[in-house]
C-alpha cells in the first residue's frame, strides 16, 4: 500500500471516520476507469507506483484539459478533498483547479487554485455543497490554463466529520446595568464559528460568534440590585464542547435610577450596542405632543422609531448623535410603547427594548399606577382581545402582542376608588371565529384546576358563583403591579411543571380529592381526569405540601387509611383520622385507592434532570433540563405502541396529533433516559 495509508489514518484521527467516495483514487489499477476526461492517463513512474499524468502543450481554458470522476454528494453537506500533486523540473511550477462540482449543466463547481512545484505535496480542501442535488456530482481537476506536466495521486473525498472541540474558551463580565448584564465571550474552533449557551436560573439563551473573535452577549430583563450567576458553555455545530465548560460568571445588577421619562440603557432587543450605552427621554409638550429623544455615540447614525402595537416604523430626525421624533394625536393618560432601531457606520445595528410612557407624566410625582395582565395562547393560537368591566360596562379591547404567543393588556388611570377589575380573555382564531374563556368548571369542588385556583395570589382572586360565571380579577393596591401570566382558559402558568397525582379506580367513576387546602370542605377539592385505564389523575401545584385522601363519589366511598403507619406519607393517630401527605416538589404520585402509600410511587422534581410540562397538556408539551443537549422523544400509548417520535427536540414538542388519554413519554438526552406519564387533554 502506498503513502495514502498514513494520510487517511491522520484524517480519521483528526476529523473522524467517513466513507471514501472516490474509486481508484491511487490509480493502482493501471487503467483510467472510473476516471474520465481527456487527461485521464494512469502511468507507472517506476516500481509499480501509478500516477495520473497529463501534459498541457498549449494554454487555454482551464476546463479544456480535465480529469474527473462522478461521485455522490449531498447538498448542504461538507466534504474534504485530499490529493497529492506535483509537476516536473522542466515545467518548474504551474497551477491547476481542483474541487467538487456538477457533471452537467449548469456545471456549478466549488474549486481552489492549486500551485504545483516539482516536489510532491499533499493538498487538503474543505467544501460545503451549495448548488443543490438536481445534477449528479463529481470530483474534478482542470489543468488547461497553464502549460507543462501535472502528476496526481491518492485522490480522496470524504464527508467532513468534525471531532475537534472549541479551545481557548474565555468568558468575562462587561457592562453591568440595572436590568442588563453584558457577557464577553471568546473561543476558537476549526469550523469557524462557536455557539455559546448562557444559563441563569431557569432561563437559557444562545448566541453564535466567529471563531477567535470576542462576542458580546447582553442579558436583558433582569431585576435591579440582584445577584446573578451566569453559566456559560461553548460548543460547535457538531456538538463538540469546550473542555472547560461551563464557566460561571457572577454579576450583580446596579440600582435602577431610570424613570419612564429619562434614563440610560445598554439593553438590545435585537443586534448589539457592543458595550455602548444610549440615553432616552420622553417629554409631554405644552401642545399635548410627546417628544422622544434618543442619544447614541456612534458615527453615521440613522434611527427609526418602532411602535409596538400595531407595529410601525417611522424615521427619526438625527442631528449628530441625537435622534428625535415628535408624536402627535395623543391624549393625556394614553400609554405608548416605543423602541428605536439604530443603524450606524461599519455595519452597526441594534434595536432598543420597548419603553412605556404615559402621556402627561413628568416623573416628578408618583408614577401613574398601572396594572398589567397577560395570557399565553400557545395552546389556542390567535389574536387576542380582553373582555373587561373596567370602563363600567363589559367591553372588548385589543391586547398587545408581546411575542411567543403571549399577549398583555395594561389598565391605566385606575382610580383610587376602584377595588376590583374583572376580565376574561377572548382569542380570535380567524375571520369572525372566536373563543372566550369559560372558567366556571375549573375552580370549584371537583374542578380539574381547583388546587391551582386555590393558590391564586390575593390580588388576582376569582369572582365566581361556580355555576353561571367565573371571572379573573385585578384588585388594585394603589401601587400597581404586573399580574402573573396564565394559559388561556386555565390557571396554569407557563414554565411551571405541575404535579400529576394519580389513583387507581374503576373506569367511569367520579374520583375527587378531599384535602386540607380548603379545610376538608364537603364541596371537595380537585377533580380528576379519567385516563380510561383504571387510573384517575389530578393536577397539583407542587409548591407546598398538604394532606389529602381520595373520595369515590360514584360509590360513594372515601378511602379509609386508619391501618396505615404514621410516617413520611401518612399523618394518622390510627383512630380518628388518617390522611395522605403530598410532599412539596413531587413531580408525580401514584396511589392505590384505600392502600397505604409507598415512596416508590413518588417522583421528585428536583431529582429528575428532565422536566416535562404542562401535564396534563394540550397541543404542545415543553421540556427543560440542566443540560443543553437536545432530546430524542418517543411517545407510547398504554398498549406500548409508539405513536409519536421526534429527534433533536430543544424545548417543545407538538402533540396535537395525539388523541386525549394517558401516554408514556421516553426522553433520551445523552446517557440520561427518563420515562414519564403524560395526560393529553
Amino acid at each position: 500500500m502506498k503513502k495514502i495509508t498514513l494520510l487517511l489514518s491522520l484524517l480519521i484521527s483528526s476529523i473522524g471516520f467517513s466513507q471514501e467516495l472516490v474509486t481508484n483514487g491511487d490509480f493502482q489499477t493501471g487503467v483510467a476507469a472510473p476516471w474520465t476526461g481527456n487527461a485521464a492517463n494512469p502511468v507507472d513512474l517506476g516500481g509499480g507506483n501509478y500516477f495520473n499524468q497529463a501534459n498541457v502543450s498549449t494554454a487555454g481554458a482551464a476546463y479544456a484539459v480535465n480529469l474527473w470522476q462522478e461521485i455522490l454528494l449531498n447538498d448542504g453537506t461538507t466534504y474534504t478533498l485530499t490529493f497529492d500533486a506535483f509537476t516536473d523540473t522542466d515545467t518548474g511550477s504551474r497551477t491547476i483547479l481542483a474541487g467538487l462540482g456538477q457533471t452537467g449543466a449548469p456545471y456549478e463547481a466549488l474549486t481552489e487554485t492549486v500551485n504545483l512545484t516539482p516536489t510532491s505535496q499533499t493538498f487538503t480542501y474543505t467544501f460545503t455543497i451549495n448548488y443543490g442535488d438536481a445534477v449528479t456530482d463529481r470530483v474534478l481537476f482542470d489543468m488547461g490554463a497553464d502549460i507543462g506536466y501535472v502528476f496526481i495521486d491518492n485522490v480522496s473525498v470524504q464527508e467532513f466529520v468534525d471531532t475537534e472541540a472549541p479551545t481557548d474558551f474565555t468568558a468575562s463580565v462587561g457592562t453591568v446595568g440595572a436590568t442588563s448584564v453584558e457577557l464577553l465571550l471568546n473561543a476558537t474552533d476549526n469550523s469557524g464559528s462557536v455557539t455559546y449557551d448562557v444559563t441563569y436560573g431557569a432561563t437559557t439563551t444562545q448566541a453564535t460568534g466567529v471563531s477567535g473573535v470576542e462576542t458580546s452577549v447582553t442579558i436583558n430583563g433582569l431585576t435591579p440590585e440582584t445577584a446573578y450567576t451566569f453559566s456559560v458553555s461553548a460548543s460547535d455545530s457538531s456538538s463538540n464542547v469546550a473542555a472547560n465548560n461551563p464557566i460561571e460568571l457572577p454579576a450583580t445588577t446596579v440600582e435602577d435610577t431610570n424613570t419612564a421619562c429619562a434614563g440610560t440603557s445598554s439593553s438590545a432587543a435585537q443586534g448589539s450596542f457592543g458595550g455602548s450605552t444610549f440615553d432616552y427621554a420622553f417629554e409631554t409638550l405644552t401642545n399635548g405632543n410627546v417628544k422622544m429623544t434618543f442619544t447614541l455615540n456612534q458615527p453615521g447614525l440613522v434611527a427609526y422609531a418602532w411602535n409596538q402595537s400595531p407595529f410601525s416604523e417611522t424615521p427619526m430626525t438625527v442631528t449628530g448623535n441625537v435622534a428625535t421624533l415628535e408624536l402627535t394625536g395623543l391624549s393625556e393618560g394614553d400609554v405608548i410603547n416605543k423602541a428605536v432601531k439604530f443603524v450606524w457606520a461599519a455595519g452597526g445595528f441594534a434595536v432598543t427594548e420597548y419603553f412605556t410612557y404615559t402621556v402627561g407624566d413628568d416623573c416628578t410625582g408618583p408614577a401613574p399606577v398601572t396594572y398589567t395582565v397577560s395570557v399565553d395562547v400557545s395552546e389556542t393560537p390567535g389574536g387576542v382581545n380582553i373582555f373587561t368591566n373596567f370602563s363600567g360596562a363589559w367591553a372588548e379591547a385589543a391586547a398587545t402582542d408581546m411575542g411567543n404567543n403571549v399577549y398583555s393588556y395594561t389598565f391605566t388611570n385606575v382610580g383610587t376608588d376602584v377595588t376590583v377589575i374583572e376580565y376574561l380573555w377572548k382569542v380570535y382564531t380567524g375571520g369572525d371565529a372566536n373563543t372566550q374563556e369559560n372558567l366556571i368548571a375549573l375552580p370549584g369542588g371537583g374542578g380539574l384546576e381547583n388546587h391551582l385556583a386555590a393558590l391564586l395570589p390575593a390580588n388576582e382572586l376569582l369572582i365566581t358563583d361556580y355555576a353561571n360565571f367565573c371571572n379573573r380579577t385585578v384588585r388594585p393596591d394603589g401601587v400597581g403591579f404586573d399580574a402573573q401570566t396564565y394559559f388561556f382558559n386555565s390557571f396554569r402558568k407557563p414554565g411551571v411543571a405541575y404535579s400529576s397525582v394519580s389513583v387507581t379506580a374503576p373506569v367511569g367513576d367520579n374520583i375527587v380529592m378531599d384535602y386540607s387546602v380548603n379545610a376538608w370542605s364537603q364541596s371537595h377539592g380537585p377533580g380528576t381526569t379519567d385516563n380510561g385505564d383504571g387510573t384517575h389523575t389530578a393536577i397539583i401545584d407542587p409548591s407546598a405540601s398538604f394532606e389529602y385522601k381520595w373520595n369515590n363519589l360514584s360509590t360513594p366511598t372515601q378511602e379509609d387509611l386508619l391501618t396505615c403507619t404514621n410516617g413520611d406519607l401518612i399523618n394518622t393517630d390510627n383512630f380518628s383520622y388518617a390522611n395522605r401527605i403530598f410532599i412539596a416538589g413531587s413531580l408525580s404520585v401514584s396511589d392505590v385507592f384505600g392502600d397505604c402509600p409507598s415512596v416508590a410511587g413518588i417522583e421528585d422534581i428536583s431529582a429528575n434532570a428532565i422536566k416535562m410540562y404542562p401535564n396534563p397538556a394540550k397541543g404542545v408539551v415543553n421540556f427543560s433540563s440542566a443540560s443543553n443537549v437536545a432530546l430524542d422523544v418517543a411517545v407510547f400509548d398504554m398498549l406500548g405502541k409508539q405513536v409519536l417520535r421526534a429527534n433533536a427536540v430543544q424545548s417543545q414538542l407538538n402533540i396535537s396529533s395525539l388523541n386525549p388519554g394517558m401516554y408514556f413519554v421516553k426522553m433520551t438526552q445523552g446517557s440520561n433516559v427518563s420515562t414519564k406519564k403524560l395526560l393529553v387533554n
